[in-house]
């Protein structure tokens, strides 16, 4: 392991079971270049701050059940080019990590798109909701056969949302580069 994840790891585990969201942004060489705590399920951030994040890795605490990446997220990170952003909980013992590296291979965001978050996130809107759609009736299938839990639906749905858009966005050129890593 690195420095730079080294420096990464330790603030995910400081902030990891907190109960207010709490954000990180992190430049190359492992500087904090922000740092800002939130509500207990969010996090505000003006504009001008967001466009500061362009090539940084963002890491910031989920505080319900160490869920995954959400679709905000995931938008964010695209729309303002992060580096990288991490969601980091913990679920009985473990610290969940759940990570993407967003990079657009094929589009460029044009100013207007890039500045206009409800724009950016109807467009992909329609690729979520078809994961999440396909996700849903599979677990309510499984659920219903006893095949899983509810539980284990909860902990995973999310998760697999995100593992079936990583697939998708592929087709219109973003490679998402989603993981999720028990640690």
């Amino acid at each position: 392991m690195d420095i730079l994840q080294k420096i990464i790891l330790e603030k995910e585990k400081e902030i990891m079971a907190k109960s207010v969201e709490h954000a990180y942004i992190f430049d190359e060489q492992g500087n904090i270049f922000s740092r800002k705590v939130g509500i207990s399920e969010q996090i505000s951030f003006t504009t001008s701050e967001l466009n500061s994040f362009k090539d940084k890795i963002f890491i910031h605490n989920h505080t319900e059940d160490a869920t995954s990446l959400s679709d905000k997220d995931i938008i964010l990170s695209i729309i303002y080019q992060f580096k990288e952003i991490r969601a980091v909980g913990k679920v009985k013992d473990k610290m969940v990590r759940y990570s993407a590296t967003p990079k657009m291979n094929k589009i460029k965001l044009n100013d207007a798109l890039k500045g206009a978050f409800y724009n950016v996130r109807k467009l992909l809107n329609k690729y979520i909701i078809d994961a999440d759609n396909k996700i849903y009736h599979a677990f309510n299938n499984d659920l219903k056969k006893n095949k899983i839990n509810k539980e284990w639906a909860e902990f995973n749905h999310l998760h697999y949302i995100n593992k079936r858009l990583n697939q998708t966005l592929k087709t219109i050129g973003i490679e998402l580069n989603y993981k999720r890593e028990i640690i």
